[in-house]
Order: C-alpha cells, then sequence, then structure tokens
C-alpha cells in the first residue's frame, strides 16, 4: 500500500495529473525527465484502474539500465552479462510482453482497494533515452488488459 500524501492533496484543489513511481501525485504534464529516477533510460506513463472501485489513474514506471543488470544477476546467478542477457528484464520487454505491472494503485483512500494490486489497463507513453535525448516509442504504447475483460469484471 502507497502513502496516502494528503499533506499534498489537500493543499491543492485539483487532481493530480499523474502519479509516479511510488504513488506521489504530480501536477505538471508528464514527461520522462519528471519521473522520480533522475538515472532512468525507460519510462512509461500507464493507465491503470484500482481493482475495488475501478476508479483510473495515469501512473509513472521508470528503470535504469542498472536495475535490469541487477534483475537480471540476481535471476540468472551470474555477474558476467552482456546487453542480451538483460534485455528480458527491461521496462521495454515487460512493456512488449504484457508483463508490466505497477502494483498498489495511489492511495486516494477512495475505497479498500488501495491495499490490492491495480489492474494495468494500457500504456499510454513509452519513452526510452538510448543516449542523452529522450525518445518516444509509439510501438509500444499497447493495450494491455483487454477491454472487454475489464468490462466484464466491473
Amino acid at each position: 500500500m502507497k502513502h496516502h500524501y494528503r499533506d499534498i492533496r489537500e493543499r491543492i484543489a485539483e487532481e493530480p495529473l499523474w502519479w509516479d513511481e511510488e504513488g506521489v501525485p504530480r501536477y505538471c504534464e508528464f514527461a520522462p525527465n519528471e519521473t522520480n529516477n533522475i538515472y532512468a533510460d525507460q519510462a512509461i506513463l500507464l493507465l491503470i484502474a484500482c481493482q475495488g472501485c475501478r476508479k483510473e489513474f495515469k501512473v509513472c514506471m521508470s528503470q535504469a539500465r542498472y536495475r535490469a543488470y541487477i534483475n537480471a544477476s540476481e535471476r540468472l546467478g551470474r555477474n558476467d552479462l552482456t546487453d542480451e542477457d538483460i534485455k528480458d528484464y527491461t521496462l521495454k520487454e515487460f512493456v512488449r510482453s504484457k508483463r508490466i505491472h505497477y502494483g498498489d494503485p495511489p492511495n486516494t483512500g477512495c475505497c479498500g482497494g488501495t491495499t490490492m494490486n491495480c489492474i494495468d489497463l494500457k500504456v499510454l507513453e513509452f519513452w526510452e533515452r538510448p543516449n542523452f535525448d529522450w525518445v518516444r516509442v509509439p510501438e509500444l504504447e499497447i493495450e494491455i488488459e483487454k477491454a472487454e475483460d475489464y468490462d466484464e469484471a466491473r
């Protein structure tokens, strides 16, 4: 369960435009350089829904190359990894294979759903930074949960 951040939300009349990786409310337009992770080289804006009340949220996920390396190293049990070894552990591959998952939705107090996992619906924006500049990758802006499956669960 993420923190509620009432101290921020009660001081600002409008709803957040999106929420970062830790569930912090954000009031600026989404941009990959606004993520929580200043070292990120991949970032997404994801549409999710609360499992309880189905309230939808735009949330961010990001990843730095070193995190993919650490995840692959732990999983494979070795440290001499190549780019090919770590590709399956990148945000990009999680999106491609539809294994992307944000976790608990932002804690707005909407219902008991803030203690549950979210429903991941759609990648709204996918960004990567192969060098120093962010580049949008529209072909990875995909539906995760089929709309009919989500509607049937309502």
